[in-house]
């Protein structure tokens, strides 16, 4: 191998590799990570348009792994806030209603 293609394996090509690979690890695994908890969780992955830029990245899948998860209503299994008492989509109640009892001497 002559020198020339030495240099410029190691000395060019590699470097460049190596850098491109770390700048999308960097990038692309908090999108990543971000896109998996939305869906988990029942936010919209519209949250992760932020990673356009790459701190925007890993500020939206910090934000998205600490939001805490949404419930499914029971009847049409949609994804709605856990204090929703009434669907806003099918409008069935999610959780019944306390009873109040009193009484009255």
């Amino acid at each position: 191998m002559a020198d020339g293609a030495y240099d410029l394996i190691f000395g060019i090509l590699l470097p460049l590799v190596v850098v491109t690979l770390g700048v999308l690890l960097l990038w692309a695994l908090p999108v990543w990570l971000g896109l998996r908890w939305a869906k988990r969780k029942g936010y919209s992955p519209l949250w992760m348009l932020f990673g356009l830029h790459p701190i925007g990245a890993w500020i939206a899948a910090a934000i998205m792994q600490y939001l805490p998860p949404k419930s499914r209503c029971p009847a049409c299994e949609r994804f709605i806030r856990n204090d929703f008492v009434v669907c806003p989509h099918c409008g069935r109640r999610t959780e019944e209603a306390c009873e109040v009892t009193e009484f009255f001497d």
